[in-house]
């Protein structure tokens, strides 16, 4: 009963006001839980909608926390748990009101095993939740992640903008310039900053998305991603810009800020934060 009184309100709410979302690569949701610092963040920012990176987690151990009851019955969650192996990768959803769609993947079955997609459907737009693979050590997934994940990902994208707005938020595992890091000479070829890597987001752009943050703040120096093992990096803003928010073109409208919360410590990411207005002008 508290759920459907709580979607009933937020429906009302949503006809007048602008809608909170948020992106967090959490790197290990029961980590965040048990530190405190997840219930930190949700209780001071109070997301409309919260997508979740790296969730470490399975299915099983989703029931055994009993994760509806942690969160108060405030928000419905939607997860794609990783099949391949447990414990690693996997997206989330946490949303204060019902979808009128979910989708788990990208109906691809060779990219579907890691969890690393889930996307919601929305009167007015689709909200896709990605945590992009990683090229890893010495790039040994860097063919697959640019000239096969990459691929078919853009393609299911552009099949979502044909119907309606979207909005494209995680983990995106790339700095797409060199503002986007703190030390592009000596990264040059590494993991999140090949050219090919690189190249591929530029393409996604030139399809017709936006990166809202670069977007608004052309010229703001600030990162996403931080070293775990020198904490320090964060005070002196040395790290990588890794995590976006991108909407189509014809979304642009609807974007009133774009913002990279680094005050938020709990993972070795900052959340994101996107405010966009529900309805067109």
């Amino acid at each position: 009963m508290k759920k459907l009184l709580l979607i009933k309100k937020f429906n009302f709410i949503l006809e007048n006001e602008n809608l909170k979302i948020y992106s967090w690569n959490v790197n290990g949701i029961r980590a965040g839980i048990k530190k405190g610092t997840f219930h930190e963040f949700l209780n001071k920012e109070d997301p409309d909608i919260l997508c979740l990176n790296e969730t470490k987690i399975d299915d099983e151990k989703i029931k055994e926390l009993k994760f509806d009851k942690l969160l108060n019955h405030k928000y419905l969650s939607y997860w794609n748990c990783s099949k391949a192996k447990l414990g690693y990768s996997g997206v989330a959803i946490l949303t204060k009101f019902k979808p009128d769609k979910v989708t788990y993947g990208i109906n691809h079955e060779e990219h579907d095993q890691e969890g690393r997609v889930v996307t919601l459907e929305y009167p007015t737009f689709f909200i896709v939740a990605v945590y992009v693979p990683n090229a890893g050590d010495g790039c040994r997934r860097l063919d697959y992640r640019v000239h096969k994940w990459d691929v078919a990902f853009h393609e299911y994208l552009d099949d979502l903008k044909k119907v309606k707005d979207v909005i494209v938020c995680g983990d995106l595992n790339v700095a797409h310039h060199p503002i986007d890091i703190a030390r592009p000479k000596s990264n040059e070829g590494c993991s999140c900053y090949t050219i090919e890597e690189r190249n591929s987001f530029t393409g996604l752009l030139t399809r017709g998305y936006v990166d809202t943050f670069r977007h608004l703040y052309p010229d703001v120096i600030k990162y996403t991603h931080f070293s775990a093992r020198l904490k320090s990096n964060i005070e002196k803003n040395v790290g990588w810009r890794l995590d976006y928010f991108l909407v189509n073109r014809e979304a642009m409208q609807r974007l009133i800020n774009s913002e990279i919360l680094n005050e938020y410590i709990g993972s070795d990411h900052s959340p994101i934060k996107l405010t966009f207005k529900l309805k067109k002008e």
